[in-house]
């Protein structure tokens, strides 16, 4: 896992041509932490999907989605990164190579982030929604993720090349990243925050890539 550098800090401690940065003002900025299979060749996918809504996940609400402003913002930002890195967007109905899930948490008192399981909470939409019903998440790597209210998590799961083991169907999560605390409590306001993390963890995830 990366933690998210501020590489003007960097540049500061480093050169020692300016005072050194205020402690405050960095704690403030949210983490950024990405997990990949690193057996993956990324460039072998070409499309993926995304949907225009964002899981949200809370033990003090009834929802389970987030629309709106909010979404639409993170859902772009990803979709910017995505066409950055040579990938097209296509419907669900298309039968993309990848699909993504964008998720927010919200009160959800646990302290660790296990990929695909979230207090209860099952974090994916069910698989049957990629067109596999009655298949599970395999996950070819371990992560475990501290987090705050706020965190952004998002996962690339693979729908090109479906594992079928000893009688069991899954699709391989090939990439998740975590991003802590990024919106608040507030999300509309903080929306930014949240943008400003996808687009760290695609920065430091150049392997995401076509070519």
């Amino acid at each position: 896992m990366k933690m998210l550098l501020i590489s003007a800090c960097l540049l500061v401690l480093t050169l020692g041509c300016r005072k050194t940065p205020d402690l405050d003002e960095l704690s403030t900025k949210p983490l950024v932490g990405t997990a990949q299979d690193k057996a993956t060749n990324f460039s072998s996918y070409k499309t993926y999907f995304v949907s225009d809504t964002v899981a949200y996940l809370s033990d003090t609400s009834e929802d389970t989605i987030l629309v709106g402003a909010t979404a639409l913002k993170l859902v772009t930002a990803f979709k910017d990164n995505m066409a950055s890195r040579g990938y097209t967007f296509v419907q669900k109905n298309q039968k993309p190579n990848l699909g993504v899930r964008l998720g927010v948490v919200k009160d959800l008192n646990v302290g660790v982030y296990y990929p695909g399981y979230w207090d209860g909470y099952y974090w994916y939409w069910p698989p049957y929604y990629w067109g596999y019903p009655n298949w599970g998440y395999y996950y070819p790597f371990s992560v475990a993720y501290a987090y705050t209210t706020g965190t952004v998590i998002s996962s690339m799961i693979d729908l090109k090349n479906p594992v079928i083991t000893d009688n069991k169907k899954e699709l391989k999560v090939l990439w998740n990243s975590v991003i802590a605390g990024a919106l608040g409590d507030n999300p509309d306001a903080n929306v930014q925050a949240g943008v400003d993390g996808i687009n760290q963890a695609f920065s430091q995830s150049p392997y995401i890539k076509t070519n």
